[in-house]
């Protein structure tokens, strides 16, 4: 039942008609070009990277790339270098076409003022040939806890594993060769820093086998938590 009812509610907003795939099997002479530099940083930083047999060999996942693209364009904080005590993101990416894509961000942060959380819904022009996303508006909101509380979240996250899930490319038989990000579903690309570490991991087509995987039904109670603590589905119908 929380399946469905997390799944219809990205239906009405979220839909992809264009995968990472795409990104991949493009010809690009000078990647450096288009990626987004990982920041030095005394943190201990764990970012996914393109084994040597692929085309974006040592490069970043493309979707760290996309984030770090967006968070500049919003004048936010880089998590792997930032002296906020918890930052926990998950960023949402929807390719419906090129343009205008619904894409959206739930951001909760500790700092000196305690705990805040934002929304932040966008539209997204995506280039394929330049692997980059650029915002057209965003909208940002508020998020306060409806049923609980701050600490009460924070507890379910740390239960749910948020700070070590693997990215599920790393999950062995998650994926085969011809299902590898080929699909018709979200991404959503996790981000999780302390003080003196950071870490980056990314799962979509969360639904295709939760039965057999542990991992995807973590990620899957994850965004259960904020729908139930923010309704953040109610504003991005508002606002796409």
């Amino acid at each position: 039942m929380r399946d469905i009812k997390l799944s219809i509610k990205w239906l009405i907003i979220l839909i992809i008609s264009v995968s990472v795939s795409g990104c991949i099997s493009m010809k690009l002479k000078k990647l450096e070009t288009y990626f987004v530099p990982i920041p030095e940083s005394s943190k201990t930083l764990d970012i996914p990277k393109y084994d040597s047999t692929a085309q974006f060999k040592d490069y970043p996942y493309v979707y760290w790339n996309f984030c770090k693209q967006k968070q500049n364009q919003l004048g936010l904080d880089y998590p792997e270098t930032s002296n906020d005590s918890l930052i926990y993101r998950v960023w949402i990416t929807n390719p419906v076409g090129r343009t205008g894509q619904p894409h959206g961000l739930i951001e909760l942060k500790y700092d000196s003022t305690g705990w805040n959380g934002f929304l932040t819904l966008m539209r997204v022009n995506f280039k394929a040939g330049k692997i980059s996303e650029t915002i057209t508006n965003h909208k940002v909101i508020e998020l306060k806890p409806l049923k609980t509380n701050w600490p009460t979240i924070i507890d379910s996250l740390y239960k749910l594993k948020f700070d070590i899930l693997p990215t599920d490319e790393k999950i062995p038989n998650y994926y085969t060769e011809s299902n590898r990000y080929a699909n018709n579903e979200p991404t959503f690309s996790f981000e999780f820093a302390t003080k003196k570490e950071y870490r980056f991991y990314q799962y979509s087509n969360i639904y295709r086998d939760p039965e057999n995987f542990w991992q995807p039904n973590y990620v899957i109670a994850i965004l259960d938590i904020f729908e139930e603590e923010f309704k953040w589905d109610t504003l991005a119908r508002e606002y796409f």
